[in-house]
């Protein structure tokens, strides 16, 4: 007789589990159905933080050192402002075509920004009082901007050491696991396009 209601408990007790994990998952499906579903105005802060792309595949990225990207050559200055996609930093969502950018893009600008003021002061085009009132407040801002987005991702990578002191302490010649910038860059393009086309601009 104890058996037997041990037995019938122990059933009960696997069946109140099992409706209690179908319950939790059911819940979990539906949360990510209404999130993926919701519908944001894009007014204030009611917009996602996160740009809604397909997932992007990984792609593994060789780090050298380039002879493309010098900071003052004429092809190395057209190949920095090509960093960023035809509509420049911007991309244009929600019903308004409400503009934001992506920290992707943020960043970029950034190191071209203080790539331009670098050389300024590398040729003494610029007194440096000129720069402290034009570009100065801006490349404290990319600099820090640069530090925190960096600090954030941390990447965990491992670098060998050539030497543990003097100019060249470590090896840049590996490779990064990375996701596929590519795609980002289409779907701002096509984005861009979108935007052309809704205000009624011709390409």
């Amino acid at each position: 007789m104890k058996a037997t209601s041990l037995h019938t408990l122990s059933f009960a007790f696997f069946i109140v589990s099992l409706l209690s994990l179908c319950a939790t998952l059911l819940h979990g499906w539906r949360s990510r159905e209404r999130n993926s579903e919701r519908l944001y105005t894009w007014r204030g802060d009611d917009y996602p933080h996160v740009w809604s792309l397909p997932e992007l595949r990984k792609v593994f990225i060789a780090h050298e050192d380039s002879p493309h990207y010098s900071v003052e050559t004429e092809l190395g200055i057209a190949e920095w402002n090509a960093t960023l996609p035809r509509g420049g930093a911007l991309l244009y969502l929600g019903p308004e075509c409400r503009p934001f950018t992506l920290s992707l893009f943020h960043q970029l600008k950034c190191l071209n920004i203080i790539r331009d003021t670098s050389i300024d002061l590398y040729r003494d085009v610029s007194p440096l009082e000129n720069i402290a009132e034009s570009k100065y407040p801006l490349v404290c801002h990319c600099m820090n901007y640069l530090r925190q987005t960096t600090m954030c991702r941390a990447d965990l990578r491992l670098e060998t050491v050539r030497a543990a002191t003097g100019g060249q302490m470590t090896v840049s010649d590996i490779s990064h696991t990375c996701k596929d910038w590519t795609a980002v860059y289409e779907a701002a393009e096509q984005n861009y396009r979108d935007y052309l086309a809704e205000a009624g601009v011709m390409e």
